[in-house]
């Protein structure tokens, strides 16, 4: 998630967002290496019998070890897949519980200590 996907604010003033942001700029920059981390990363598979390119260093071995009385060598493609987020997406699912929980906590607590404070104002 780099700069090129973040959206200029359409509601409010600019220099708010700017004040706002500005403090917490080493957080939210924390924030967004971690989110980074978790995504997929590509892993390249050398030596495939079929993919999206050539396989250099295969191809050349192949000429090689064919020159020399073997074989005519097959595998000679690269595949580049992405690997799975599972782990990734469980982390953050966690990760939302455990902050929607804290949040009704900390909420039911106000609530509770706010009430006697309230009750002499209803009772009258």
């Amino acid at each position: 998630m780099g700069p090129e996907r973040l959206h200029s604010a359409i509601c409010g003033p600019q220099k708010w967002v700017d004040d706002t942001l500005a403090p917490r700029g080493p957080t939210l920059h924390e924030i967004r290496r971690r989110y980074e981390l978790l995504r997929s990363a590509r892993t390249r598979y050398y030596r495939q019998y079929d993919g999206d390119s050539i396989d250099l260093s295969a191809y050349v071995e192949s000429q090689v070890a064919f020159r020399n009385g073997l074989p005519l060598e097959q595998r000679l493609y690269t595949i580049e897949r992405r690997t799975g987020r599972g782990l990734a997406v469980l982390l953050l699912v966690t990760l939302m519980v455990r902050l929607i929980v804290w949040l009704v906590a900390a909420s039911s607590l106000l609530i509770s200590n706010t009430k006697p404070l309230l009750q002499p104002i209803a009772d009258a």
